[in-house]
């Protein structure tokens, strides 16, 4: 018999609409009922009647809200870092079996149990690959594209700080797929749980996670994990098959990730639209506007199904 499929979020105050979205949308679309934990930091007082509500969903197995009281932790690991960063990195320790781990700011698409039943190859943690750094190694490759040099030199920089990583299977930690017990097998809980490094990362947990583990990551379809960077990955730049490997994720992606400042919950005018985006990405602002459009509309219909109206 199959194990059920569990799904797992880590909350902060900041990110509690666009989670109960996220949740919403991997209801709506699951094959079966999801056995959720939403971790949450800080939230004593916050009003979490969203997700009281979604426990109502016929697809909600279960939905427990597990507070992380990050005071029993030494000072240095709340230190100068994101309250939902420390939580994530917690949460480890807590869990055991297999679980999905998605970001507050995602949004399902398709049946996220498909993902859950995912062969891992005895890999600790499935992960799709981070776009920003792919197209930085695109660029960096691109021997007569103009700024090559810069990203060389960018990537050249970032090595020094993860000397383990291979960037070439650089992924981005907004949709995880852990195998806790295979995680404790191996004795890396601690050196998750350690946040000492992480503020000399750029991309700080993510970073840290890409360090930790390298060399024992099981690579994901990018349509799990289909970021604003995907939508670069069909220029010329990208070799024939790199093209082929994420035409899913421009095209029919199973989980968008809205990553960096460019949510779909904040106003896109000409300005916001270029300080977030920039130029280049100006041809791809049709299937921006469609990003945005299938987020506002999950969230219209998360608010009929809390009010009660079909």
């Amino acid at each position: 018999m199959s194990l059920p499929c569990r799904l797992i979020y880590v909350l902060d105050r900041n990110f509690i609409g666009c989670t109960a979205v996220s949740l919403y949308s991997a209801l709506e679309t699951a094959g079966a009922p999801l056995d959720v934990t939403i971790y949450t930091v800080d939230l004593q007082d916050d009003p979490l009647d969203l997700f009281h509500g979604l426990a109502r969903h016929p697809n909600a197995a279960a939905i427990r809200l597990m507070p992380i009281d990050l005071s029993a932790y030494p000072e240095q690991f709340t230190f100068n870092l994101p309250r939902a960063t420390c939580g994530r990195l917690a949460m480890v320790g807590r869990e055991a079996g297999r679980a999905v781990y998605l970001d507050g700011d995602t949004l399902v698409l398709q049946d996220i149990t498909e993902l859950h039943r995912a062969d891992l190859n005895g890999q600790p943690l499935g992960a799709s690959l981070d776009t920003l750094v792919r197209n930085w190694l695109m660029k960096a490759r691109a021997r007569r594209r103009p700024g090559g040099e810069k990203y060389r030199r960018m990537l050249a920089h970032r090595g020094t700080l993860m000397p383990s990583v291979d960037f070439d299977s650089y992924f981005n930690a907004g949709v995880l797929f852990f195998d806790f017990d295979r995680i404790h097998a191996l004795g890396l809980v601690d050196r998750i749980m350690d946040p000492t490094p992480i503020r000399g990362y750029p991309l700080m947990d993510q970073d840290h996670l890409n360090e930790i583990f390298a060399g024992r990551v099981a690579l994901l379809d990018p349509a799990w994990n289909s970021q604003w960077g995907n939508l670069h990955t069909g220029k010329g730049i990208y070799p024939a098959p790199e093209r082929a490997m994420f035409r899913r994720s421009r095209r029919s992606p199973a989980v968008i990730h809205y990553t960096g400042p460019r949510k779909p919950w904040l106003p896109l005018g000409p300005r916001r639209f270029l300080r977030a985006f920039g130029v280049q990405q100006i041809l791809q602002l049709a299937e921006v506007l469609r990003r945005r459009r299938l987020y506002r509309e999950a969230e219209a219909r998360m608010t009929a199904f809390l009010q009660g109206r079909p």
